[in-house]
């Protein structure tokens, strides 16, 4: 699976990236047809926002997005709208 991170006003520190990816490679244990993963992140205000598109074959992406004080939290508190 490929998984693209992003990141609007703001940089990452590797460790972000490096869990990001780890948590979005998991995917691939619960349905093998997940083909790519694109993350975004965003800093604005003050608050920290992540969202991820999961693409699936054959089917329409999911979108889940969070946001919090920080960027792990973010993305730990990412659920499908």
């Amino acid at each position: 699976m490929e998984v693209q991170i992003s990141a609007r006003h703001t940089t990452l520190p590797a460790s972000l990236t490096t869990r990001a990816t780890e948590v979005l490679s998991k995917l691939t244990k619960f349905d093998s047809s997940v083909s790519a993963a694109d993350v975004v992140f965003v800093e604005e205000n003050r608050s920290c926002k992540a969202e991820g598109i999961v693409h699936i074959d054959r089917s329409e992406p999911i979108v889940a997005s969070g946001e919090a004080e920080d960027f792990n939290s973010a993305l730990t508190n990412c659920t499908i709208a």
